[in-house]
């Protein structure tokens, strides 16, 4: 069978992006096997376990090695909060809020591929954003002792490009153009 160029540059370039993602995450500690926008709650729950609890409506609260886990899963496709082609009980997102904080500098990162956000209504907690990977790291900085920033909790989500490809048409829970 022949497939056309474009097609075969399409899925070159998406194993690359996927290669490369893969090699910037190995150095956080992400859930293994656990992928934004394609790990169903059956494939999840299998792996980790039933959740203790739930945090809201669709976030669902697991307890794995002593971390607390929370998991968004989609509500069905094209919903109003939610806007991406994705079925019910499909992982959106997963945070990790560690039972012994990690050291900032302990972690391998390129530091380059993410922004400082220092909005929020602690002064001594900032997020490092990575939009291109879907990774969040939630820091707390001690104001007595330099260089002890700690991780205390990462997200992770859909990496902007599946969540552009996913988005829902115009009108269908998705984007609201003015």
């Amino acid at each position: 069978m022949r497939y056309p160029l474009s097609s075969i540059t399409i899925i070159f370039a998406l194993v690359l992006a996927t290669s490369y993602v893969a090699s910037a995450q190995e150095t956080l500690p992400l859930l293994d096997n656990v992928e934004p926008f394609l790990t169903t709650k059956k494939e999840f729950e299998a792996r980790y376990g039933a959740p203790v609890g739930k945090n809201g409506v669709d976030v669902f609260r697991y307890l794995v090695s002593g971390d607390k886990i929370d998991v968004e899963y989609s509500a069905g496709l094209c919903t109003e909060s939610r806007p991406y082609r994705l079925k019910k009980g499909v992982v959106l997102s997963y945070s990790i809020r560690f039972a012994k904080p990690i050291l900032l500098k302990d972690l391998s990162i390129d530091f380059k591929r993410f922004s400082k956000d220092t909005s929020g209504d602690f002064p001594q907690v900032y997020q490092l954003i990575n939009d291109t990977d879907g990774i969040v790291l939630r820091v707390y900085q001690d104001p007595q002792e330099s260089g002890t920033d700690t991780v205390f909790q990462i997200v992770k989500a859909a990496d902007i490009e599946t969540k552009k490809a996913m988005q829902c048409p115009l009108g269908r829970g998705g984007p609201k153009w003015n």
